[in-house]
């Protein structure tokens, strides 16, 4: 590629002070550019002919190309660095050298210019997400009292995730704490948006709403406010809770510890749990009923160490260049069935993840001193 450098403009201003050709005139400069874009002469030897010491780097020596496109910012010609041999100028991307704006990255630029402007159309976006959401407020709060045993326990936990000192405020990057399962999370929120006993906070960051009316939004990114009337006690009523009405639906209770120990386990199974498109749906209904088994028969613990050994042989057979998903289902449903014994340090390697449900499910439903991780669910060991 030949470069006609004599006839181009070039960015002096602050080159000069760096680099090997540092101190030399421009006209040499010029003409060892030439030189290197227009002959066929080595780079090793072009060091030579003028005296100087260098690397096959040379054209990071050379002053940048000053373009005749301006900064919109600044009014300054943008710049372009110099390519090396047989590269093609484009590759380079174009700078402003004043304010530092690059252009080829659009929105994403990070010169202060760009960065004014995103926060701009993001304060406009917040503004108007503000207006619409606070004309959308329901009028009237639902009333704690007609919620379900079951509701109230969710609601209860979800007070009880990581926050701010707004106790009616739920935070949208909390949900993650609230259920072993980012699915069963999203069905409660959804439930609980749908008859408006969350409703969206008009203050959420406006990062989580798409850009035009409705401004739609990801269930489990925006924050949202507790829409229920809490009577006199207010958030107090959270902190010293009747668990009566839940305690005596013992079937309901048994539900809920099925789901908490069905989807930490779930969540253990490879494939599903990387979400691999390339499973068939047998594999997921095979592992779903095996998984319902488990939770019926065996504790959190042992449920998860099955699924953890299973799922090791998996993985042997995948690093062997096997097809490791029939042999995963086969050693599960072993497992499950007794047909394999329990390795004791699959067990006792096993750890919970101590989700705010489960910890409130556990320190208020279940009967004192029941270990949640170590117990077979049964209504026998809900608390009276």
């Amino acid at each position: 590629m030949k470069l006609d450098v004599k006839h181009m403009d070039f960015y002096w201003e602050d080159w000069g002070r760096f680099g090997t050709l540092a101190g030399l005139d421009q006209a040499t400069v010029l003409d060892i550019m030439d030189d290197y874009y227009n002959s066929k002469k080595k780079v090793a030897d072009i060091w030579v002919e003028y005296g100087l010491a260098g690397n096959n780097r040379l054209s990071r020596e050379f002053p940048p190309q000053l373009l005749s496109e301006k900064c919109p910012y600044d009014g300054h010609r943008l710049i372009r660095f110099m390519p090396a041999r047989n590269q093609d100028p484009e590759d380079y991307v174009k700078k402003c050298p004043k304010c530092g704006h690059e252009p080829y990255y659009g929105d994403e630029c990070e010169c202060a210019g760009c960065r004014q402007k995103r926060q701009a159309m993001l304060d406009d976006k917040q503004q108007r997400i503000r207006e619409y959401y606070l004309a959308l407020r329901p009028k009237r709060k639902v009333k704690f009292d007609q919620l379900s045993p079951v509701d109230q326990l969710y609601l209860a936990a979800m007070y009880f995730l990581p926050g701010g000192e707004d106790d009616l405020l739920v935070e949208g990057d909390t949900f993650w704490f609230l259920t072993p399962s980012e699915n069963w999370t999203g069905q409660i929120v959804k439930d609980f948006v749908e008859r408006q006993i969350l409703v969206v906070d008009p203050d959420s960051p406006a990062e989580a709403f798409s850009s035009y009316p409705p401004y739609q939004f990801d269930l489990l990114s925006v924050n949202y406010r507790i829409n229920v009337n809490l009577g006199s006690k207010g958030t107090s009523l959270f902190e010293k809770m009747d668990w009566t009405g839940l305690k005596k639906d013992k079937e309901a209770c048994l539900d809920i510890w099925r789901k908490l120990n069905y989807w930490e386990c779930l969540n253990s199974v490879p494939y599903i749990a990387n979400g691999d498109e390339n499973v068939d749906f047998g594999f997921y209904v095979t592992v779903n009923v095996l998984l319902k088994r488990l939770v019926e028969e065996r504790s959190l613990k042992e449920a998860k160490a099955v699924v953890v050994q299973a799922a090791k042989l998996a993985k042997l057979r995948k690093s062997q260049g096997l097809d490791e998903l029939d042999d995963f289902l086969e050693e599960l449903a072993d497992l499950v069935d007794g047909k394999t014994a329990l390795d004791p340090d699959a067990v006792a390697a096993v750890r919970s993840k101590a989700t705010v449900l489960q910890i409130v499910f556990s320190q208020e439903v279940l009967a004192p001193k029941v270990d949640f991780f170590e117990v077979v669910p049964s209504t026998d060991l809900i608390a009276d």
